[in-house]
């Protein structure tokens, strides 16, 4: 990930860290949106609407990944 390599904190969940790495992704989406002729708002609008969304796709993936290996500690099979 992008963010991760410029010395951002992906794993930080404190308010400060979540804000800060949505508005480099609304300033990035913006920016693109800008250069490829479109308007910045829009552009900044998608971008931060998918990086949230897919930092809430990947909290669920941890919470599941979570609940399976405790179900394979205690023994129970998962399908």
């Amino acid at each position: 990930m992008a963010m991760g390599n410029a010395g951002f904190d992906t794993d930080s969940i404190e308010s400060e860290a979540i804000a800060g790495r949505t508005i480099v992704a609304a300033l990035i989406g913006g920016t693109a949106g800008s250069l490829t002729g479109g308007k910045f708002a829009n552009g900044a609008t998608t971008k931060c609407s998918s990086y949230e969304l897919s930092e809430k796709i990947a909290g669920w993936r941890d919470a599941e990944r979570a609940v399976r290996s405790r179900l394979r500690e205690d023994e129970w099979t998962t399908k």
